[in-house]
């Protein structure tokens, strides 16, 4: 081999640096830390007419970290990636899920290898996001607000009855595909996935049958991006000897425009859940529909806002179709200032009204918020 051709066969496995961040490279791999703080202030509004209806809701308010998150992603040869990081704020499936006050632990968020032999198939395996909806598979510290829409996340633990929302977390599995594949100005993105199905940090599954996740879409540069995609996870719930089979099928599109300075994305979420049960009205599938649109400013026509961007969000979310209690409608008004380019921080504060429209809604109570929170994302 000539002098020349080992310097080009050394050159073609050197580890590929992320831009703008902090990276060491060295025998083939270059490896960047990954560190991430989203923490904060919030104030609910408590139902001072009835505190009894939810006495945990307006009153376990205050300083929080929702995230607290340290590890590291790099890759070999500029084909082979990894990623690996933990978060010292998170609980236990299960624990209280009404309870404001828990014990939080440190588990594994993202943990997962990635070969990308082209530009048009990836392969990836371990703990990872599986194909979503735009809004789920947004990094929460690129959001233009301080966490996601009541459609997606549902309502947590001292922000009113604890509800689960339609978007779909981390899962342990396979995934193939791509997310932007190029085919001249147009993007592609298509990937499916075998995976658990019971969400991230689990050992084992429910039963034998894996959950299967698709999403296909197109984007035409950073100007149109439109999807579509759904998933079917045959679970078990219960325990020994009482266990019972479900089985939930999701769909959803979504579809963001971003011109001129002016970001719209809206989404529409769907799932059934076939139960072996009969529920309450005699059948045994009930339904849970949610959408979500935000408009976000940003530089609009041109005009620098130095640093600002605020938007406005409004959700909907009824997560049981066989139960009037459980409705929820949620209006966000948020502000965004970096400030500045290039720099990983950020201060988010966003003020949301939410309502349950249901005169027989059970979970009604008074729970408007303010939330102030700083983004740190290297």
């Amino acid at each position: 081999m000539k002098a020349d051709d080992a310097d080009d066969a050394v050159a073609e496995v050197k580890g590929v640096c992320i831009e703008d961040r902090p990276c060491l490279q060295g025998a083939g791999f270059a490896v960047s830390p990954r560190v991430r703080v989203l923490g904060g202030y919030h104030f609910v509004f408590r139902d001072f007419a009835n505190p009894a209806v939810h006495p945990t809701v307006g009153n376990n308010d205050g300083f929080f970290f929702d995230q607290l998150r340290l590890g590291f992603e790099g890759n070999w040869g500029g084909r082979l990636n990894f990623k690996v990081v933990a978060d010292a704020v998170s609980f236990l499936p299960d624990e209280g899920q009404n309870d404001p006050l828990r014990n939080v632990y440190t588990t594994l968020r993202d943990a997962y290898v990635q070969w990308t032999p082209s530009d048009y198939v990836h392969v990836w395996a371990g703990q990872l996001y599986v194909p979503n909806n735009i809004e789920n598979n947004t990094s929460r510290a690129a959001l233009p607000f301080t966490q996601r829409s009541v459609a997606s996340a549902g309502i947590r633990a001292g922000h009113g009855y604890a509800t689960e929302g339609l978007g779909i977390g981390r899962q342990l599995g396979f995934m193939i595909g791509a997310a932007a594949a190029p085919i001249g100005p147009i993007s592609l993105d298509y990937r499916f996935a075998l995976a658990n199905g019971n969400e991230q940090n689990i050992f084992g599954n429910d039963n034998k049958l894996p959950a299967t996740y698709a999403r296909l879409g197109a984007a035409y540069g950073e100007l149109v991006q439109v999807g579509f995609g759904g998933y079917y996870n045959p679970t078990t719930v219960g325990e020994v000897p009482s266990l019972f089979n479900e089985a939930e099928f999701g769909g959803y599109a979504d579809l963001k425009v971003d011109i001129v300075g002016f970001e719209l994305v809206g989404q529409v979420m769907g799932r059934a859940t076939a139960e072996d049960t009969a529920l309450a009205d005699g059948s045994d599938m009930y339904f849970a529909y949610g959408a979500t649109a935000w408009l976000r400013v940003d530089e609009p026509l041109g005009f620098s806002l130095f640093g600002l961007s605020p938007a406005l969000r409004v959700s909907y979310l009824d997560a049981h179709s066989v139960r009037d209690t459980d409705q929820f409608v949620e209006a966000t008004f948020a502000l965004r200032y970096e400030p500045l380019s290039g720099m990983p921080l950020a201060f988010v504060a966003d003020a949301t009204l939410i309502f349950e429209p249901s005169e027989n809604n059970a979970s009604q109570v008074e729970n408007h918020r303010v939330t102030a929170m700083v983004v740190f994302d290297l």
